[in-house]
């Protein structure tokens, strides 16, 4: 398998810093949303000089070159295969049990009578009134609802936390078709027989320990799951028929 050169400028290491901070300043070098930059610097040393990976594009490669030529005769730009980062974070052994503490007893017998009854039961629902329905947790404010509602889809079921966001997602979505009509709290509060049959099931939940943009600690984050209290005013108004929320 043929890999793929990455430019790298070579550049004396007592303007390492400098140098990258110059790049940087033009948008030279890949950042944390580029591809080659997803976890972060992968400056390293070449000999007895320092490598600092550049952007592919043709237009920045000529503007690099260019400066050189005129600033500094030291700096050479070569191409050698890309450098792994040693930010890349370790895969963490974990199952869906993030919060053992809080699961009920009766869970794993409830999921069980829940399986065993799908079949009949979604042969029995009515489902003409939209092209398909969906359930929807850790729900917030509505983010893949509100999109799969404007497919032609129905929610039938949804759960959600925390308390102001549930709020806002009744003004975002319609739902009268939701058991009671009403947002369910914490997950594990719920009884699988209470669950409507669905087509889709989707879910998100707090990305931030794992995106590239941070620096994912991954499971090993401090942030308790109640951490929003402190940021967000659990107040909620309504002004002029719209939902409004006060961050702080």
């Amino acid at each position: 398998m043929q890999v793929e050169l990455e430019p790298v400028l070579l550049v004396p290491p007592k303007i390492a810093k400098k140098s990258y901070a110059a790049l940087l300043s033009h948008n030279f070098v890949p950042r944390k949303w580029h591809p080659e930059g997803r976890y972060g610097s992968r400056t390293h040393k070449v000999g007895e000089k320092i490598g600092l990976p550049v952007l592919k594009n043709v237009e920045v490669l000529g503007r690099i070159k260019s400066l050189i030529i005129s600033q500094n005769q030291e700096l050479e730009l070569i191409y050698e295969k890309p450098v792994i980062s040693n930010r890349i974070p370790k895969l963490e052994v974990f199952d869906a049990r993030i919060h053992p503490e809080r699961m009920p007893d009766n869970f794993h017998s409830k999921m069980n009578e829940f399986l065993n009854n799908r079949t009949k039961k979604c042969s029995s629902e009515d489902s003409s009134k939209s092209s398909f329905t969906f359930c929807e947790l850790f729900a917030g404010i509505g983010g893949f609802g509100v999109a799969l509602e404007a497919l032609g889809g129905r929610c039938v079921f949804a759960s959600e936390i925390y308390e102001p966001s549930r709020r806002i997602y009744n003004a975002n979505l319609k739902t009268s078709s939701l058991p009671d009509g009403k947002i369910a709290g914490d997950i594990w509060n719920i009884d699988c027989k209470d669950i409507p049959c669905h087509d889709i099931l989707v879910g998100g939940f707090p990305c931030q320990p794992f995106s590239t943009l941070g620096n994912q600690p991954g499971l090993s984050d401090e942030k308790q799951w109640s951490g929003r209290n402190d940021i967000i005013n659990e107040d909620v108004c309504i002004d002029d028929g719209k939902t409004k929320v006060h961050f702080y």
